[in-house]
């Protein structure tokens, strides 16, 4: 089963221009699994990225919740790789176990992603910040958090 969501944001530079994403959670995209990434607003002054596992609407007093099943990115990344990541100025992010899944409105989702594994850390992936202007600027701007409790 495929499943597919349209985000539209504000961009980080000009609010008065829209930016729409497609985010795709499929077991077979062109025969191999697509599940994108998400930038999750947090709080007000934090954020976390995620992957998308699942997304569902329910019905609970005649209003409909639209709602995602996220893998976040959350964990402290290993001490090894800290020192050199900041020198290279790159972001790394760590997935929790796939067990500690959560559910999230998708009011939270701010934009797509674009992540790469790290093949010697399992568990953990790159941000590739150079995706286009918008993510460029709003990565220099907001502030990651940890070991997130939603």
């Amino acid at each position: 089963m495929h499943q597919y969501l349209k985000i539209s944001y504000d961009g980080a530079l000009d609010a008065r221009e829209t930016r729409t994403d497609i985010l795709r959670v499929n077991p077979s995209f062109h025969g191999h699994p697509r599940y994108d990434y998400v930038l999750i607003k947090v709080d007000a002054l934090h954020c976390m990225f995620a992957q998308l596992l699942s997304i569902f609407s329910t019905n609970c007093e005649d209003k409909t919740y639209h709602m995602a099943l996220i893998l976040p990115m959350d964990r402290l990344t290993l001490i090894r790789n800290r020192a050199r990541d900041h020198a290279l100025r790159l972001t790394r992010v760590r997935s929790r176990a796939r067990y500690d899944s959560i559910v999230v409105d998708t009011e939270t989702l701010i934009r797509g992603a674009l992540l790469t594994s790290e093949h010697d850390s399992p568990g953990e992936f790159f941000v590739l910040d150079t995706i286009d202007d918008d993510f460029w600027w709003r990565m220099k701007s907001v502030s990651l958090t940890h070991n997130v409790n939603l």
